[in-house]
């Protein structure tokens, strides 16, 4: 899927790849999204279906966390530490701080 202006990277978006979850999402390099309540803001342990959402678990890539966090509208966003691929959930609002090898994807658009 080609790219359209709004959504470059220059602009802190994302372009959507093959097979990626919808956009656009909001990349904060080197962060962690944080919260408002707390430091490390507000994890998703169980959907609001009540299945596990596999809390920090490595996946395949940020592609495949994007997807997953798509798919359901309580994912506000989530935390990827690149060594581990692993993604942790997160609700807002966030509040991000720097954090080394993280980096925060917020969804750009909540309403869905």
């Amino acid at each position: 899927i080609p790219c359209v202006p709004w959504q470059s990277q220059t602009s802190g978006h994302i372009c959507s790849k093959k097979g990626a979850a919808p956009g656009p999402w909001r990349k904060l390099e080197g962060k962690h999204c944080g919260g408002v309540s707390n430091k490390w803001g507000e994890n998703i342990a169980t959907w609001a279906d009540g299945t596990s959402a596999g809390y920090n678990t490595a996946r395949e890539g940020v592609e495949a966390c994007q997807k997953l966090c798509a798919a359901r509208a309580e994912c506000h966003g989530f935390v990827y530490e690149r060594s581990s691929k692993k993604c942790a959930w997160k609700k807002a609002a966030f509040k991000p701080f720097d954090l080394e090898g993280h980096d925060c994807y917020e969804k750009t658009n909540t309403s869905g």
